[in-house]
């Protein structure tokens, strides 16, 4: 490169460099006595300070702290005190992810006498070390600020599971139709298959895929039109359906939440009888039981709802969500009802093109 050819020394011989110095030289920095005490002060506590947790999970357990805004004395007062109000169920669950382990116990025991050293994340997890049930109490204290939210959720949608399998199941009209449409199946089909004693749910989407000879209509149009003509008691079947709130269901989602409300309540007992003078636990857990038993109950009436109404066409309860079951006949129903209001203003249409025809003989008579 060129800086080979340089030579900077040569120059710097032949400078004078005094003035250069004096308008560019290097102040030096002044240091306050006090800062310079207090920055060495804290370094020295640093130094001493006794660390056993590790490195990320005592940063997050003190950002946590921070969150929650109160010192580990305030926040033990609110745990034995069960107070949601300055320690709100929110921040009882984010203190779940940092319960101490044995081992960060065993060796902040062991440095229990230099308790004053202890790192920030350190200072908490030994202060709560000292709460009995520390997690018991907390996870109730969680419990106890989602319950209200968990039931708002669970309530309707068990409700809507067990409507919408009991309705299907006890249908005269959906049985009628499904007779039909099985009776049309078979037609069409029984010199390549042979009679079939039932169709799986998928088919009936595939009603508006078969088209008749010259393309111009679905099998799905004809069966409502042979419906509307032959046995129009039948055309308002979805009538008898609940489905509203049941195609938005998980069944394992459903279950679980079921289970955590169970396991929440057996827990609140457990605090409610070690904590005999908690009035806070004792009124929420005698309010709380009432409705975890009756939600245990109407879970299993739906959960047998439910089984039977997927035997019945012949799928799977283990492995098949009520979302995906129910969304079937949804389906079905959005396209019956688009066929019949289609079907219905064909009839007008008709009417209207017969009247004005007789409208018009009429007249043509009276010209006569």
């Amino acid at each position: 490169t060129i800086f080979k050819s340089l030579d900077d020394e040569a120059i710097l011989a032949e400078m004078d460099l005094s003035e250069f110095e004096e308008m560019f030289q290097v102040k030096k920095k002044v240091v306050d006595p006090k800062v310079n005490a207090q920055r060495q002060a804290a370094m020295k506590k640093l130094k001493e300070q006794i660390l056993v947790v590790e490195a990320n999970r005592a940063r997050n357990l003190v950002i946590a702290k921070r969150r929650i805004g109160h010192p580990s004395l305030e926040i033990k007062r609110c745990i034995l005190n069960t107070d949601l109000v300055d320690l709100n169920p929110e921040h009882a669950e984010l203190l779940l992810k940092f319960i101490p382990t044995k081992e960060e116990l065993t060796k902040l025991e062991a440095q229990a006498s230099k308790m004053h050293h202890f790192g920030e994340a350190e200072e908490f997890l030994y202060t709560m070390s000292k709460v009995d049930r520390y997690e018991s109490r907390l996870a109730v204290m969680a419990y106890m600020g989602m319950f209200d939210e968990l039931v708002a959720t669970v309530s309707p949608q068990i409700n809507s599971v067990l409507k919408a399998s009991v309705s299907i199941v006890n249908s005269p009209k959906l049985k009628k139709l499904f007779e039909i449409v099985l009776a049309f199946g078979n037609y069409m089909n029984c010199g390549r298959r042979g009679v079939a004693l039932g169709f799986k749910l998928e088919s009936l989407g595939r009603l508006m895929d078969t088209r008749s000879s010259d393309r111009k209509q679905t099998l799905m149009h004809f069966i409502v039109d042979y419906v509307e003509k032959n046995y129009p008691q039948l055309s308002t079947f979805f009538d008898e359906l609940q489905l509203q709130g049941s195609t938005g269901v998980s069944m394992q989602t459903l279950a679980t939440d079921v289970q955590g409300l169970r396991k929440g309540i057996d827990l609140t007992l457990v605090e409610r009888e070690k904590q005999s003078n908690n009035f806070v636990i004792f009124s929420f857990y005698n309010r709380a039981l009432r409705k975890v038993q009756h939600i245990s109950d109407t879970y299993r009436k739906m959960d047998e709802a439910f089984k039977d109404c997927c035997m019945l066409f012949a799928e799977n309860p283990k492995t098949t969500e009520p979302a995906e079951f129910f969304q079937k006949f949804q389906s079905f129903v959005n396209i019956w009802k688009d066929e019949m209001n289609g079907f219905c203003a064909c009839n007008a249409t008709t009417n209207a093109t017969s009247k004005t025809q007789v409208t018009k003989r009429r007249k043509s008579r009276r010209r006569r």
